[in-house]
């Protein structure tokens, strides 16, 4: 299951980018994690009320009916155009736009065909800017990967991914039971989750409408800035109420071989907990249920939109599976070290950490992340193509004209 879900995200993202126009780009990327939501949401919900096996049997049809619905599926025109299937790529551009004649996607058809021819020459041909007829090896593609032209959103990807991973929302998702007990709301199992992902999906919706006319970088920064003041109020409870300011959450988690003493000694820390926190505990619920829906209206879907946009077509595919790699491997990382963080720093000290990285966050996306809304593919490359621009130059301007890609 694992490997067949990191097989289809880099390329989901990666079909999606290419065949979308500029003036939707953004907001198709965003459904698909609307619909990703969605799917927690009612898996989630159904567990509910059924069986784990039940719920198993019922997501067997999902992936038995998007494997028919993509065997109908063309290939992108610009991947076709790459291995010079011109009629194909046209026919494809056709169906895509409707089932449309090929005059109503001529002047679209021939942007592509520029495109294409720029983004796969190699960077001498680009110079002379003459047809580029090599072959690339693997190798010759993998020694790519060390120009700024790919180390500049390489660097910006993984940053997003990063700071995804270790908001606060994610890095708590597996304990996220036993942390609202520390702050003594008692919620049962399932309707934390079933709440949760609700409360995902509503914040994804509401990035559609607001997409195109705030644009990814405001979203992505008020978002970061939410995530931080929640933390920061989250911290704040807890230093203020909690018995001590070394409480952690595993405190409160005793199991089910602990000893009568141990269980006794947990009730009544439990008992003092509910006497300190009292009414405050709504005020945690709901700093928790903002950011829930701060992170999934900004955070995390940004990443999800830029990681299609911002890689040269011809290493987009392979930029786009490493840094998918990369978002699980600190997927990982963040869920194995919270423990450690934890007991290093108490519950309120970990709210105030992960609040320290939202923050960090906010100030390096401010100086590094362009605002991509509205501009091309072509655009887009030859930003981060111009030697003369620095990560920090985030203005990207439109129908730029062809420059030199270079080293």
């Amino acid at each position: 299951m694992g490997l067949g879900f990191g097989l289809k995200e880099a390329s989901s993202l990666t079909y999606t980018g290419e065949v979308c126009e500029t003036s939707i780009r953004g907001v198709m990327l965003a459904t698909a994690g609307i619909f990703a939501s969605m799917g927690y949401f009612l898996v989630y919900s159904m567990g509910a009320f059924l069986s784990w096996r039940n719920v198993a049997k019922i997501c067997i049809s999902v992936p038995i009916c998007i494997f028919t619905a993509v065997s109908f599926i063309p290939e992108t025109p610009i991947w076709l155009l790459s291995k010079n299937r011109q009629k194909e790529a046209q026919k494809s551009l056709q169906w895509l736009r409707g089932c449309v004649t090929s005059e109503m996607v001529h002047e679209e058809y021939q942007q592509l065909q520029e495109y294409c021819i720029v983004s796969n020459s190699c960077v001498n041909c680009a110079k002379q800017t003459i047809k580029c007829e090599h072959t690339e090896s693997l190798n010759d593609k993998l020694k790519q990967i060390t120009r700024r032209r790919i180390i500049k959103p390489f660097i910006l990807i993984t940053s997003l991914q990063f700071f995804l991973q270790f908001c606060a929302i994610n890095s708590w998702r597996p304990y996220m039971i036993q942390i609202l007990k520390a702050y003594t709301v008692r919620w049962d199992g399932n309707m934390v989750t079933v709440v949760l992902s609700s409360l995902g999906f509503v914040g994804r919706l509401i990035l559609l409408p607001i997409l195109k006319t705030m644009g990814k970088r405001r979203i992505y920064l008020a978002s970061s800035l939410v995530t931080f003041l929640c933390c920061f109020g989250l911290s704040a409870i807890g230093f203020t109420f909690f018995p001590s300011t070394d409480w952690s959450s595993f405190e409160m988690a005793s199991p089910s071989s602990a000893s009568n003493s141990t269980i006794t000694s947990s009730s009544m820390n439990a008992t003092a907990l509910r006497e300190s926190v009292g009414n405050y505990s709504y005020l945690a619920l709901a700093l928790i249920l903002i950011m829930q829906f701060a992170v999934n209206s900004g955070i995390s879907m940004v990443p999800f939109i830029l990681i299609s946009e911002v890689f040269p077509f011809k290493l987009r595919s392979m930029l786009c599976s490493i840094t998918t790699t990369d978002r699980y491997i600190f997927v990982a990382i963040s869920s194995k070290i919270y423990y450690n963080i934890e007991t290093w720093f108490s519950l309120p000290g970990a709210a105030a950490f992960y609040g320290f990285i939202s923050l960090t966050g906010f100030i390096v996306m401010y100086l590094i992340l362009p605002e991509t809304e509205g501009r091309s593919l072509q655009d887009i490359e030859i930003h981060f193509s111009d030697n003369s621009r620095r990560i920090t130059d985030i203005q990207i301007r439109r129908n730029q004209p062809d420059c030199e890609i270079t080293k």
